[in-house]
């Protein structure tokens, strides 16, 4: 299936994940192999680190090296840059695509589709993001970068 207007996309800042397999070659293969069936406009990894293995599906763009508690305002501020498709869907080590038959373009009605998660105290309140692995328009990260 093709997804012309969207473009899987993961960002390696630091080695300092504290996740099973967060690595760059983890990423690397991820973005080669999660889209087997789905055919997004462009793979991207944004790494500041080579992975072991290049694919020539997925387009590396070298980055520096991020520290751990700046990963967040980074991607805040340079997300609507990374992307020249109308949306991207981010991806992390341990958020990825588990069912690519489940796709629809249904999806492409939101600015922001991410996983639901405990809202903790709010039991009775859904809550969407999860981030690692959420579909995101241009429109959205531009503006979440300008109120930011």
């Amino acid at each position: 299936m093709t997804i012309n207007d969207v473009t899987y996309l993961s960002v390696y800042g630091n080695d300092l994940g504290k996740k099973k397999n967060s690595d760059i070659d983890s990423i690397s293969r991820l973005a080669n192999a999660d889209n087997a069936i789905l055919d997004f406009a462009k793979r991207r990894v944004f790494t500041h680190k080579a992975p072991s293995t290049f694919y020539n599906n997925v387009e590396y763009i070298q980055i520096p090296e991020i520290a751990y508690e700046d990963f967040s305002e980074f991607v805040i501020l340079y997300y609507p840059e990374m992307f020249d498709s109308e949306f991207m869907l981010n991806f992390h080590c341990d958020g990825f695509i588990a069912n690519p038959d489940s796709w629809t373009d249904i999806f492409l009605r939101y600015d922001y589709v991410g996983a639901p998660f405990d809202a903790g105290g709010y039991q009775h309140q859904i809550c969407s993001g999860n981030g690692g692995f959420s579909l995101r328009s241009k429109k959205f990260c531009t503006e979440f970068k300008n109120v930011y």
